[in-house]
């Protein structure tokens, strides 16, 4: 009743102005404010004329007419929509009983919307209004859970501009949505937004222009605050989210004749009422500034300071400085430097790393081109220092074959040496940035960069939208570890962890504490490329020893030599591309041969529609344990329109992991979507489904989404 009530007299007080818009113009202001006296003689008690309304007279006294008056509305819009998802999982183990996870909802609303309304002029203020009134009938059956409600939703959205023409302007937005989505995999996740915020604008057509301080110039300074409510269920898991993040950010840019500068503030509270430990205020400074000058502008500079603190359960604090030269001297020899400075401070400890970098680029010839590089290093840490230093020359040359071919060779060798000096064989890693594979499941994870990782040490945090989730190995991802690397591989049924997240991982890994070092390496390249095939060789090596220290170390030699062969071929509305890729790594600790085949092919007979069929096969064996790892995957997909207004789109995958140490995995998943556009109608249905088969575990899942929208 309170939001029809409101629906009402929001509609009254446009009726009013719209009313207001159409009315003739009225006389000067000042006239139609004037009023006659009260009547002396009138009796006490009676209606007295002065102060009857009069709507006419009130309008006009505001000024409401067609000549922009005090306010006017814009373009009116009103829109009916139904959404309906519906989604079913089951997970089946081999000795127990079938477990069903059952959910559905339902959403129909109206929403009203308005576009370019106004106040005194839509060069002083004009904005975008809209709000929706929707039903919600929720359906849950989780086992021993069942949930059934009726709710009522109010989705509002609210943008407003100031001064929008002019150099010095604002935005001020509001807005407040829920809505659910299915995940890829299966499983729903449940939304609930809202927004408030302000941004002002500073342009580069200003005062300073106009004074010539700094004719480039601009800047914004935006504050607003996020609240997130955000509930996912996989499986028969469920995890929860409650954010609120207040956020205050100043961005600045100026240019000059030959540089540009660059500036950026940001602040941001995040309270994570769910897991307290999760909340933080973090700080963060950022500047570049880039530079042409010398002779003809041919030397370059870029200079970066970033500095970035946060506090709470896992507080950190990071300094970043990097400093790059680039001087072309002529058209056939250049130069350049690099110097970085880092500084880390957190809970596992703090790192101070210095290192600098120069090369040398010449060309002796057309064909030809040649690099000198050396390095020096030096990294401080709690239990000591290591320190490096080295060098690398390269050599490149392209020559053409017959046939329209392009020959190409390249050999690079380097020596490097490393000074160890530490009271502890543990080094940390503090949030180093990876990210999920876009599919979850059937093996697909990422290695870490380090060797020699100390597993029980691994700690990964999901930063999807700035917010630090905590993940739990097990139920969220798992480690595998071949040699001395490790791998993290999240797995499908998390309901934490999505295709294609951010993700922060800190860890230690092992080092020599007290050796001196050399190293030394090479690489090699040799390829030939035609139009339509290309083959290249590649071998890289390194060999470790020890000068003095310890005896017993983590040093080991490696070889890599790999072979790759790429094809590809046009006729007609027909492409097929394909490459065949063959390693073999060898390392005193970990030793493999892999081999891996991409394929892919697509048919386009018209401009409304193609078809493509891709697909890989990898398979890796280990020498020293044995262990055989294949992973295949097929996926045949298509898109198809009409003039008309049809869209269509789908896929049918199928993806499978076979490994000797480890429980198979098989995914069959399959979508089909079909969209239908009319002027003022919008037809949306799509269609999922999947089946996957861990070890003696099988996991289905289908769900179905419907979108109707109509406008008026």
């Amino acid at each position: 009743m309170k939001q029809a009530a409101w629906c009402a007299s929001a509609l009254a007080v446009f009726a009013l102005a719209a009313h207001a818009e159409g009315a003739p113009s009225s006389a000067p202001a000042e006239k139609a404010a004037e009023v006659p006296p009260p009547d002396p003689t009138a009796p006490a008690g009676a209606a007295s004329q002065w102060w009857s309304f009069d709507e006419k007279a009130l309008l006009d006294g505001l000024g409401m007419d067609t000549d922009g008056g005090l306010a006017g509305l814009g373009s009116w819009h009103a829109i009916l929509d139904l959404r309906a998802n519906g989604n079913l999982q089951s997970t089946e183990p081999a000795n127990d009983p079938k477990q069903e996870y059952y959910s559905y909802l339902t959403d129909q609303g109206i929403t009203v919307r308005n576009e370019g309304w106004y106040v005194l002029d839509p060069r002083l203020l004009t904005g975008t209004a809209s709000v929706r009134f929707g039903l919600q009938q929720a359906h849950e059956d989780s086992g021993d859970l069942k949930l059934a409600q009726d709710a009522s939703v109010t989705d509002y959205y609210v943008n407003v501009a100031l001064l929008q023409e002019k150099p010095y302007n604002a935005t001020l937005q509001a807005s407040h949505v829920e809505f659910v989505t299915s995940q890829a995999g299966g499983g729903t996740t449940a939304s609930s937004h809202s927004l408030r915020g302000a941004t002002l604008y500073w342009r580069e057509a200003s005062i300073l222009r106009d004074k010539e301080i700094a004719p480039y110039f601009s800047a914004t300074l935006l504050a607003g605050q996020e609240d997130l409510q955000e509930t996912t269920t996989n499986a028969g898991q469920q995890f929860r989210r409650d954010e609120q993040r207040d956020r205050a950010q100043f961005n600045a840019h100026n240019g000059f004749e030959t540089g540009d500068l660059t500036v950026s503030l940001e602040q941001i509270d995040l309270a994570n009422k769910i897991f307290p430990d999760g909340s933080y205020r973090s700080r963060s400074a950022d500047g570049s500034y880039s530079l042409d000058f010398g002779d003809n502008l041919t030397r370059h500079s870029d200079t970066h300071v970033n500095y970035n603190e946060r506090t709470g359960d896992f507080g950190t604090e990071t300094l970043n400085v990097d400093q790059s030269l680039f001087f072309e001297h002529n058209a056939f020899l250049s130069s350049n430097l690099y110097y970085v400075y880092e500084s880390v401070d957190s809970a596992l400890g703090s790192s101070t790393t210095n290192r600098a970098d120069a090369g040398i680029q010449y060309l002796p010839f057309l064909n030809v081109s040649t690099s000198f590089d050396a390095t020096g290093s030096h990294v401080a840490y709690d239990t000591g220092r290591v320190d490096g230093y080295g060098g690398s020359a390269g050599l490149t040359y392209s020559h053409w074959l017959p046939a329209g071919g392009v020959l190409s060779a390249s050999a690079t060798g380097g020596l490097y040496y490393t000074d160890s000096q530490l009271s502890s064989a543990l080094l940390p890693v503090v949030d180093s940035p990876y990210q999920a594979p876009p599919e979850l499941g059937a093996g697909a994870g990422f290695l870490l960069n380090e060797t020699d990782v100390v597993t029980s040490t691994i700690v990964v945090v999901n930063v999807r939208g700035g917010a630090r989730l905590p993940t739990e190995l097990g139920i969220d991802y798992e480690v595998e570890v071949e040699g001395n690397r490790t791998r993290i591989v999240p797995l499908a049924t998390s309901a934490v962890i999505q295709g294609g997240d951010p993700l922060e991982v800190s860890y230690s890994y092992l080092t020599d504490p007290d050796l001196k070092s050399r190293i030394g390496t090479q690489s090699y390249l040799v390829s030939a490329s035609w139009d339509w095939i290309a083959v290249s060789l590649t071998q890289d090596m390194t060999r470790q020893t020890p000068i003095s220290g310890q005896q017993a170390t983590l040093l080991s030699d490696q070889n890599r030599a790999a072979l790759r062969v790429d094809v590809h071929h046009d006729w007609g509305d027909w492409r097929a591309l394909g490459n065949v890729r063959a390693a073999r790594y060898r390392d005193e600790r970990l030793s493999y041969d892999e081999i891996r085949l991409n394929e892919n092919l697509t048919w386009r007979p018209s401009y409304h529609w193609q078809l493509t069929l891709g697909g890989s096969q990898t398979q890796s064996e280990f020498v020293d344990s044995g262990r055989t790892s294949r992973n295949y995957d097929a996926r045949l997909g298509g898109t198809w329109h009409s003039r008309q207004g049809w869209w269509a789109d789908g896929y049918l995958t199928w993806r499978t992991q076979q490994d000797s140490e480890m429980a198979d995995e098989t995914i069959t998943e399959g979508f089909f979507r079909v969209r239908r556009n009319w002027p003022q109608l919008t037809l949306s249905c799509s269609v999922g489904f999947g089946q996957r088969d861990r070890d003696t575990v099988k996991t289905m899942y289908q769900n179905i989404q419907i979108d109707i929208t109509r406008t008026f």
